[in-house]
């Protein structure tokens, strides 16, 4: 990793990962970032408490809420604030993100392809193009291969819906749930 910081100060991708291997710690990077502005400590229990509950439940429970209220301030908002991501002032128990944390990407992993794009792209051209060679209006291929050439375009397009749906699927579970956050580091500027 090329930076201009002395060497004790560069902090190496298995630190980062070391600070961020708990996922409430991921979610509380994540959420600050994503808001851009101080939060207020409770606002923060009350999303990550949220994010945690089990599906089917109604709501957060007021023991869970404090179970994760004491974890943040206890360990984790320490770790973070130790790595530099964060500064927490816990007599105004506000949560802010880092200029460090800026080399941290952080996204919910059902957001994580771009390859979904471009699955859904090539879906549209083929089926464009097999409905334009159907109705005669071009030729893809000649006569004989046309079995071959089109069964493999369908077993293209059934991938793309099959990832489409998987991705989809994703999706709602990260609505309803805690984001499976994926971290990358950036280069420093």
């Amino acid at each position: 990793m090329a930076s201009n910081d002395p060497p004790e100060q560069r902090r190496s991708g298995d630190d980062l990962y070391a600070v961020l291997s708990n996922i409430r710690r991921r979610y509380v990077l994540y959420y600050v970032k994503r808001m851009d502005v101080p939060i207020l400590l409770d606002e923060l229990v009350e999303q990550i408490a949220a994010w945690e509950r089990p599906r089917g439940t109604d709501g957060v429970t007021q023991s869970h809420r404090k179970s994760v209220h004491n974890a943040l301030r206890q360990t984790h908002l320490p770790k973070l604030q130790a790595a530099g991501l964060i500064d927490h002032d816990p007599e105004a128990n506000v949560v802010t993100p880092t200029e460090e944390a800026e080399r941290v990407r952080l996204y919910p992993s059902a957001e994580t392809s771009v390859w979904g794009h471009g699955y859904s792209l090539l879906s549209v051209v083929i089926v464009v193009f097999v409905g334009l060679d159907q109705l005669g209006a071009i030729l893809l291929t000649p006569q004989t291969g046309t079995p071959l050439v089109e069964g493999l375009l369908l077993a293209c397009v059934l991938l793309t819906v099959g990832y489409n749906y998987d991705r989809l699927r994703r999706c709602r579970r990260c609505q309803r749930c805690g984001p499976d956050v994926i971290v990358e580091e950036r280069e420093a500027r």
